[in-house]
Formats: C-alpha cells, structure tokens, sequence
C-alpha cells in the first residue's frame, strides 16, 4: 500500500529523465523545500516517488502540474 501523495512507478525501455529533488521542485516552483515538503505529506500535486529512502518529483509530472496551473 503506497501512502498519499506517492504513486507507483513502472519501468519502461526507454531513457527516463533524471528526477528532480525538493530543492529542484522548490526552485521551479518558486516556493520553499518546506512548502514542497508540506505539499507532499498531504498528498497534493506535485506527485513525488520513493526510491528507496530518497522523495524524488518526475519532471514531467512538476511540468503538467504547473501547466494546469497556469489554465
């Protein structure tokens, strides 16, 4: 069972991006890592992934969240 705010990531052939950080997604969203943190533990957008003990964001997902915000 994945908690909130995670999602379940399949693997593909293809070359994926590299994932971005917290520090990463504070810097294109133009909040602070504690923002992104809080944003995580509710389980509001962007949608992050665990690797391991690692929070990490698709660049993809952060790039469509900000896009829908912008509508």
């Amino acid at each position: 069972m994945f908690k909130p705010g995670f999602r379940k990531v399949e693997c593909t052939d293809q070359m994926p991006q590299p994932y971005l950080d917290e520090r990463d997604v504070a810097q294109r969203t133009k909040m602070s890592v504690a923002w992104v943190r809080k944003q995580r533990q509710l389980g509001l957008p962007p949608r992050a992934i665990k690797i391991g003990r690692s929070v990490r964001y698709r660049p993809e997902d952060v790039s469509d969240w900000l896009a829908s915000l912008a509508k």
